[in-house]
């Protein structure tokens, strides 16, 4: 039999999210670094053209990364990464929204995107209003997550979950950028990020997400 497939690249912190994921509950996968894209054979399994898409053993599509966890959670209920309290799964789901909805359309679109992909991937220049933009919000977000993981290790249940996946694929994006969290103003937030960045398997995907920028960028300049 053979196994799931995950299709979309990593850089994507939706993507990145589902493999995070598809880790830490080890599970058999393999992945296509197939980009977002209105081509016809890719909307047979992704009929808005987005990332990311994971197929199941039969080849059936689950798209939408909030979906696909859900899907992998009911699935395979090893290795939860849900909180067992049924507030706290409320919670981690919360961060997870956050994080998708709120934070990544303005500060990984607005630096990751404008800094990294629009230049490198596509040759357009940097829309430097946009990042003025980015980077004039950062504070709300950065602030309430301050004050959410002040005193935890981890956002909720004092577990590694969810809700920790999703808002440290944001900051993987934002680390990209060289935006990073400053530990002066925001010293819980932070030293959490470092706790997350120091699990071997975000060193693992950073060190190839890393050396893949680096292959574009000298492609690029």
């Amino acid at each position: 039999m053979s196994s799931l497939t995950l299709h979309g690249p990593t850089l994507s912190p939706y993507v990145r999210k589902v493999k995070l994921i598809l880790l830490a509950k080890g599970i058999e996968h393999s992945q296509e670094q197939t980009p977002p894209s209105q081509d016809p054979e890719f909307l047979k399994i992704s009929p808005l053209g987005k990332i990311p898409v994971l197929l199941d053993e039969q080849g059936r599509p689950i798209n939408d990364s909030s979906i696909i966890a859900n899907y992998l959670e009911e699935r395979y209920p090893e290795n939860s990464l849900l909180p067992e309290d049924v507030y706290d799964r409320a919670q981690a789901r919360w961060f997870e929204e956050y994080a998708d909805s709120a934070v990544n359309p303005v500060l990984v679109f607005g630096l990751f995107g404008q800094k990294i992909i629009q230049p490198c991937f596509f040759n357009n220049p940097t829309d430097e209003a946009v990042v003025e933009n980015a980077l004039a919000q950062a504070p709300k977000f950065l602030e309430y997550l301050e004050k959410q993981i002040a005193g935890k290790t981890y956002f909720v249940g004092n577990k590694y979950s969810l809700a920790d996946i999703s808002l440290a694929c944001t900051f993987c994006c934002l680390s990209h950028a060289d935006f990073h969290i400053d530990a002066e103003k925001y010293p819980s937030l932070a030293a959490w990020f470092k706790g997350i960045m120091d699990r071997p398997e975000y060193q693992e995907i950073m060190a190839g997400e890393k050396a893949f920028l680096a292959q574009v960028m000298n492609k690029a300049g």
